[in-house]
């Protein structure tokens, strides 16, 4: 498989250096695979391109040659420039078999474009180490893509491109996002699963001998307000599909039926289906050789919540040390949100009501861990285990329900009366 290095050199040659470049010759001179024929033909921007002799070879139909386009599509990351639509003109004996490629941008755009997404791709990978674990490698980029990318509810959003540099997309670009960075950022063996009944994509990854299922797209959590608008949780970050075998990704939700993944033996290793992140819903950060996560502790009384009882969520901010698998709380918070409109009616609600759940998240800025309650961010020295407020919200009726990270010195926090609004964001400079 041709790596984007090698689509770059192709992408330069279009700008004018080659024409009349005979594509099926070199492809038969050099005995290039079916993928490396169209990045060939899609990196010179042709709008033919003749696959006739690799139908024979292959003694494929023409819905075997769809099969293969549509992982073509799902295999290069860097196509986000070919329009997704693909002719295919043909006669009855397959003696010619023709695609016609349409292209968005010109080869100059997609030159810089391709710039910009490895740029932004670069900024995921920042935090990680060489000596990572390729298991923790895949935890980071997960969280990084849930964190930097919301969901297109208007379904426009289809690429990588779209993932990493315009921060919106479906699906299929969040999937093609992580494969980008995770095979060709950081060589971690990666592919796409998909399945068209239930039209939706995630990720096949290879940790050590075993293949895993990934799929951030699910993990990236939306909520709807009022009126029937949905939105991004921002700040939300679920564990529940990351390196799961084929057995759990199956049970995890109704997303995962009849997948297809090309050529990769089955995901049967159970190593992390129930693994320390599973029940956390923010995001995970190294500090100090040590992950630090948030998880509700089963205890809360607001969890098992009667009349005149607490409505108090207890969350704990807990390390793991993913050398000896040893898991310590650091800190037991407790916090109320209050709940003052019906989610469904809109209606107030007299009396006491609450969320039986944390919306406690962490961001990590220059070794420093921070945190929320439902009106205070704090901050957490992991050296001294000591916490200090840094920002009290101060707006009547309103509540913090997140924070996140905004660039490397600053913390959006994100407030409202409950999650049937939309989000109202403050920002907070650390200094």
């Amino acid at each position: 498989m041709k790596k984007l290095t090698a689509l770059l050199l192709s992408l330069a040659v279009a700008l004018g250096s080659c024409a009349g470049f005979d594509i099926k010759a070199y492809a038969e001179e050099n005995e290039l695979t079916f993928f490396e024929y169209l990045l060939e033909g899609t990196g010179e921007l042709e709008s033919e391109v003749n696959v006739a002799s690799y139908m024979k070879k292959n003694n494929w139909d023409i819905e075997d040659l769809k099969l293969q386009l549509k992982y073509f599509y799902l295999s290069e990351p860097a196509l986000f420039y070919v329009d997704r639509e693909v002719g295919i003109l043909y006669n009855k004996d397959y003696s010619k078999v023709i695609l016609k490629f349409e292209y968005d941008y010109s080869a100059a755009e997609a030159k810089k474009m391709l710039k910009a997404m490895k740029k932004s791709a670069l900024k995921a990978v920042a935090g990680i180490d060489e000596d990572m674990h390729d298991a923790e490698k895949a935890l980071a980029v997960h969280d990084y893509l849930i964190l930097n990318c919301v969901y297109d509810h208007e379904e426009k959003s289809y690429s990588a491109y779209d993932c990493l540099v315009n921060g919106k997309a479906v699906c299929q670009g969040y999937s093609l996002a992580y494969l980008y960075i995770m095979r060709d950022i950081l060589g971690i063996d990666c592919e796409i699963a998909f399945s068209d009944s239930q039209n939706h994509s995630w990720n096949y990854l290879k940790i050590g001998k075993y293949w895993y299922h990934v799929d951030v797209t699910a993990d990236d959590p939306t909520f709807a307000t009022l009126d029937g608008k949905k939105y991004d949780a921002r700040g939300e970050v679920l564990h529940e599909n990351l390196l799961l075998s084929d057995s759990e990704i199956y049970k995890s939700s109704g997303l995962h039926r009849n997948w297809s993944i090309m050529d990769k033996p089955a995901a049967g290793n159970k190593r992390y289906d129930d693994f320390f992140w599973r029940g956390s819903t923010s995001a995970m950060y190294k500090v100090g050789g040590l992950w630090y996560y948030t998880e509700v502790d089963k205890g809360s009384p607001g969890l098992n919540y009667e009349s005149g009882g607490s409505t108090n969520v207890y969350t704990k901010i807990c390390t793991f040390n993913f050398k000896n698998r040893d898991i310590k709380t650091v800190k037991n918070i407790s916090s109320q949100w209050n709940l003052y409109r019906d989610a469904e009616s809109g209606e107030k609600i007299d009396g006491k009501a609450w969320y039986i759940k944390s919306y406690m998240k962490l961001v990590e800025i220059d070794g420093y861990l921070y945190f929320n309650t439902s009106s205070v961010v704090y901050r957490l020295d992991p050296k001294t285990g000591k916490t200090r407020s840094v920002y009290t919200l101060n707006k009547e009726n309103m509540q913090i329900f997140s924070i996140v990270p905004s660039g490397s010195s600053a913390i959006r926090i994100v407030y409202k009366k409950d999650l049937s609004y939309d989000n109202k964001y403050l920002k907070l400079k650390i200094t």
